[in-house]
C-alpha cells in the first residue's frame, strides 16, 4: 500500500540533517577545488618547474581563460538540459567525479619531460580538470529544485552550501599558510 501524503510539498521542511549533509557536500568539494589551484601553483612553482613562470602562464593567458570559462559555462548548461530531476543530477556527479579525481591526481604528478612538453600537459590537465570539476559541481548545484519545493528551504540549502564552500576554502588556505610556513622555517 502505498504511502500518500496531504501536505504541500511547497511547505514541506527539511531535517537537519539532511541540509548539514548538503552543505558537507559543498565543502568537499571546495576542498577538492581550492587543492587543485591553490596548491597547484605552489607545487608547479617548487616541483615541477622549479619557477614560477609557467604555473604563472597557466593561470594567466586570457586565451586559456575563455576555452576553460567557455567549458564552464558548457558543462554548467548540461546538466541542466538534461533535467533538473534528482537522480539525473546524482549521475551526473557520480559521472564527473571520477574523472575530477583522476585529473586532481594526474596534476601533481611530475614528469622528466622538457619545459614544452611539461606546459602542454599542465595546461591540459588543468583545463580538463576545470570542465569536468564544473559539470560535477553546477550538477550538486541542480538538485536544489529536486530536493525541495519550499523556497525557503531551497535558501536554507544555499546557505547551507556556501557554508561548506567557505569552510573549505578557509580550511584550504590556513593548511595552505601553515604549510608554507612550516617549509620556509
Amino acid at each position: 500500500m502505498s504511502h500518500i501524503t496531504t501536505e504541500d510539498p511547497a511547505t514541506l521542511r527539511l531535517p537537519f540533517k539532511e541540509k548539514l549533509s548538503y552543505g558537507i557536500g559543498d565543502l568537499a568539494s571546495n576542498i577538492l577545488l581550492d587543492i587543485g589551484t591553490l596548491y597547484l601553483l605552489k607545487f608547479y612553482t617548487d616541483v615541477f618547474w622549479g619557477c614560477g613562470t609557467y604555473g604563472g602562464i597557466i593561470f594567466d593567458l586570457e586565451i586559456l581563460y575563455r576555452l576553460y570559462r567557455y567549458g564552464n559555462q558548457a558543462s554548467c548548461w548540461i546538466p541542466d538540459a538534461r533535467s533538473v530531476q534528482k537522480v539525473n543530477s546524482v549521475l551526473f556527479i557520480l559521472y564527473a567525479s571520477f574523472p575530477v579525481t583522476l585529473l586532481a591526481i594526474a596534476n601533481f604528478i611530475g614528469t622528466p619531460f622538457d619545459v614544452a612538453i611539461k606546459t602542454v600537459m599542465a595546461t591540459i590537465l588543468f583545463m580538463l580538470y576545470g570542465l569536468f570539476f564544473s559539470m560535477m559541481n553546477c550538477s550538486y548545484g541542480a538538485m536544489v529544485p529536486a530536493i525541495t519545493k519550499n523556497p525557503n528551504e531551497r535558501a536554507s540549502l544555499a546557505a547551507w552550501r556556501q557554508g561548506g564552500a567557505t569552510l573549505g576554502l578557509l580550511l584550504c588556505t590556513v593548511g595552505f599558510v601553515l604549510g608554507y610556513e612550516s617549509y620556509r622555517g
